[in-house]
C-alpha cells in the first residue's frame, strides 16, 4: 500500500510556471521529488541511505540531507588528502550506482590545525584540483582553521546588525512603532541571527573577546527599545525592558542543548561523539596525573 502511494506521488508529475501574467506550458516531470512536501526529505534520505550509511575507515562522516562533511585525522596532510581522495572516489562510485551525481566544483577542503605555519596541500577529484581554504561555511557554520570561530561571530554580529538597523527605522521615541513591539523585533529578528549555534564556541578560550561583540550589539538595541539617553547603565536597561545579558542568555542555550543531546537516542551521532570526546578527556586527566609530561601531537582534520 505504501508503495503504490509513492509511486503515485512521483508519478505522472507536471510543472508549469507563471511570471509577469505569462503562463509557460505544463512541462512533465521525469525525475526528483516535489519541493516543499513534507514527505519529500524523507523519501531522499530513504534513497540516499545507502550513501549515508558508507562505513570508512579512519574517518568520520556526517551528512544533513545532501550535505556530506568527511574528517580524517593524523599528522600528515598529505595522508590525509590521499585518505579524502579515495573516500570521495568511493562516495562518488556508490552515487554513480544510485543514478546519484555530486557537484563537485562545490567540494571544499580545509584544514584544522594548532600550528602557526600554513597548510597548502590540496587534493585532487578527477581533473579537478582542490585547494585547502582558510574559512568554509557547513549548516550556516563558518569553521576556520584553528577553530576559533571569531569570524563566525563577525559574520552573524553583522548580519544582526543589518537587521537591527532596518528596525530602528520603524520607530523612535516620537513616532513608529512602541517600544514593545521594538523589544518583540529585536529578540525575534536580531537575535535569532546573531545566536545562531552559539553552543559550537561558548567553551572556546576566546569566549570574552566574543561575548563582547554581542553585548555592544544588545546595549544599542537597549537604548532603542527603552529610549533611554547615550550614558545609561546597561544593566539597569536590561533590567526594565526584561532582556537577559547575553552570558545569561547563552548559558541557558548551551545547558538546553545538553539536555537535549542527553534525550537522543545511543547510536546518535552527535551524542556518539559526545561520549567519545568525553572519553578522550578522562584519559587525558588519567595520563596527566601519572606522567605530567607526557608530549601531545598535533592532528590535522579535514572537512570534505
Amino acid at each position: 500500500m505504501f508503495t503504490q502511494w509513492v509511486a503515485t506521488f512521483l508519478s505522472n508529475r507536471k510543472l508549469q510556471l507563471s511570471f509577469n501574467r505569462q503562463i509557460q506550458e505544463k512541462v512533465e516531470l521525469e525525475t526528483g521529488i516535489p519541493q516543499g512536501s513534507p514527505i519529500s526529505p524523507i523519501l531522499f534520505l530513504l534513497y540516499i541511505r545507502n550513501i549515508c550509511r558508507l562505513e570508512i575507515e579512519g574517518a568520520y562522516s556526517l551528512s544533513y540531507i545532501d550535505d556530506f562533511a568527511i574528517t580524517v585525522t593524523s599528522n600528515s596532510a598529505k595522508s590525509n588528502c590521499k585518505k579524502l581522495e579515495g573516500i570521495a572516489l568511493e562516495l562518488m562510485s556508490k552515487a554513480k550506482e544510485a543514478v546519484i551525481s555530486f557537484d563537485i566544483n562545490k567540494t571544499e577542503l580545509i584544514h584544522f590545525y594548532i600550528k602557526r605555519t600554513t597548510i597548502e596541500e590540496g587534493l585532487k577529484l578527477g581533473d579537478l584540483e582542490i585547494s585547502p581554504k582558510p574559512l568554509v561555511r557547513w549548516l550556516g557554520v563558518f569553521l576556520d582553521s584553528k577553530l576559533t570561530f571569531k569570524q563566525h561571530v563577525e559574520i552573524r554580529i553583522s548580519k544582526a546588525k543589518a537587521a537591527f538597523y532596518l528596525i530602528r527605522r520603524l520607530g523612535n521615541t516620537q513616532r513608529g512603532l512602541s517600544l514593545q513591539a521594538l523589544r518583540q523585533l529585536y529578540i525575534a529578528c536580531v537575535t535569532t541571527i546573531a545566536d545562531y549555534r552559539i553552543q559550537c564556541w561558548w567553551k572556546s578560550k576566546s569566549k570574552d573577546y566574543l561575548l563582547a561583540r554581542y553585548q555592544s550589539l544588545q546595549n544599542e538595541a537597549l537604548k532603542l527599545v527603552l529610549g533611554a539617553f547615550r550614558g545609561s547603565p546597561t544593566q539597569a536597561m536590561e533590567i526594565e525592558a526584561s532582556i537577559p545579558p547575553p552570558k545569561i542568555k547563552f548559558e541557558k542555550l548551551c545547558n538546553n542543548y545538553a539536555l537535549k543531546i542527553l534525550k537522543f537516542k545511543e547510536n546518535h551521532p552527535i551524542k556518539k561523539a559526545y561520549i567519545e570526546e568525553n572519553n578522550k578527556d578522562r584519559d587525558e586527566l588519567a595520563d596527566s596525573s601519572s606522567s605530567s609530561s607526557s608530549p601531545r601531537n598535533s592532528t590535522i582534520r579535514h572537512l570534505l
